[in-house]
Order: C-alpha cells, then sequence, then structure tokens
C-alpha cells in the first residue's frame, strides 16, 4: 500500500492511495481505493497528476500487471471500462450504476 499527497502552504489539497491485492492468485492487480481533492483545487489537473504518480509508482512493485479503479475520468489516463454494476449505489431512492476500470502495464 502506498499514498501520494499534494501540499499547498502545508495544506493537504489532494491524496491517492493504492493497495496491491494480497492473495496469490490476484497479486498482479493493485486497486486505486482513494483519491481526494480539495473541492475549491483544480480537480482534474490535481487528480489527473496523482493518478500518473501512482501508476509510475506501480510501475516498482514488482509482478503487478494491473491497475483497478471506479471512476470516468481517468480514461485520459489510459484506463478502461471493462464492465458495469448496475445500481451499484443508492442514494435518495436514486440508483447509480458504477463502472469499473482497468489499466493493463
Amino acid at each position: 500500500m502506498f499514498a501520494f499527497g499534494v501540499f499547498v502552504a502545508s495544506q493537504n489539497v489532494g491524496d491517492v492511495t493504492l493497495i496491491r491485492e494480497q492473495l496469490i492468485k490476484l497479486s498482479h492487480k493493485a486497486n486505486i481505493v482513494a483519491l481526494y481533492i480539495k473541492p475549491e483545487k483544480c480537480v482534474n489537473t490535481l487528480g489527473k497528476a496523482l493518478i500518473i504518480k501512482a501508476i509510475e509508482q506501480v510501475y516498482s512493485m514488482e509482478g503487478v500487471e494491473q491497475i483497478y479503479w471506479l471512476k470516468k475520468l481517468y480514461v485520459s489516463c489510459g484506463f478502461e471500462v471493462f464492465g458495469k454494476d448496475k445500481r451499484a449505489l443508492k442514494f435518495d431512492n436514486t440508483y447509480y450504476d458504477e463502472a469499473y476500470m482497468v489499466l493493463v502495464l
């Protein structure tokens, strides 16, 4: 597991967390499990920079071949949709689908 953050004037304005799968049959995968950007910051620019940093770090992790993420924004970083979870989230009686994405290294 690792996390990277972006700091401005000693304040965290964004971070990303990636966790490698621990089971032997899944150890070729890593998952980006969190991305946070302060709303008043440039979300696309900082978010993309953090994702690229996470991808760069994964290249140093022996045996990892794929990174998984659940957000559509990361198509610009090379991720592709490989599936969809219909009605994955429900809020105020409204359902939202979730797209599953992967970056094959």
